[in-house]
């Protein structure tokens, strides 16, 4: 989840906003966040794009030096 919120702080989007591109309330995307829901594969594909990264992008970002 951190790597989720240094992107969020990155993109410069907020919570809010997250919530609204992913079409979720507020509060189930803290509930996420804070590990209240787990969080599933397909939920962080659609995190991730609504970051408006693709999830090969994101993923290199969480492990930088794995090979290709």
């Amino acid at each position: 989840m951190s790597l989720l919120r240094k992107a969020m702080r990155m993109l410069d989007i907020k919570h809010r906003d997250l919530a609204i591109r992913m079409g979720v309330s507020p509060s189930y995307l803290s509930r996420l966040f804070h590990g209240v829901i787990d969080l599933k594969l397909d939920q962080l594909v659609r995190i991730v794009e609504a970051l408006g990264l693709r999830p090969g992008e994101f993923f290199r970002m969480a492990y930088p030096d794995s090979a290709e």
